[in-house]
């Protein structure tokens, strides 16, 4: 008997649209949301905006090959000095800023391997992540 009767089933292969890299799903959103909006989709497909931190080599490569920028789950709250993940923890990677003046909260974008802030209201595409099960 299943230990969770009202869990989906468990899968090994992405749902459709979402690519496999070793244990993990991707999704590269075609068209574009606010920062907010992107972090709820994932969210509701069972994942979460990307983890710069958290990629391996060939996931690197899968976002090195995207062209323009994408919401990924990084922000700076007003009154914080701070980039934080998703989980609340302090991010200390290379920021560039399109606007240093700008007030926050601001958002952060991978674009071609580097990691811009911009306005999180801005409508850009998104990257969601998901640990596949087993």
């Amino acid at each position: 008997a299943s230990r969770c009767p009202s869990c989906p089933p468990e899968s090994s292969s992405c749902p459709n649209k979402w690519t496999k890299s070793d244990d993990k799903c991707f999704y590269v959103s075609q068209n574009t949301k606010n920062w907010q909006s992107s972090r709820e989709f994932c969210e509701l497909e069972g994942g979460t905006l990307l983890n710069p931190d958290q990629e391996t080599q060939e996931e690197i490569g899968l976002l090195h090959d995207l062209t323009g920028d994408y919401w990924v789950g990084l922000i700076k709250h007003e009154g914080s000095g701070h980039w934080r993940r998703l989980d609340g923890s302090v991010w200390t990677g290379q920021i560039e800023y399109d606007d240093p003046q700008r007030r926050v909260p601001q958002c952060i974008v991978e674009d071609s391997g580097k990691f811009v802030a911009l306005d999180c209201s801005s409508a850009r595409r998104w990257i969601c992540v998901k640990t596949l099960n087993h």
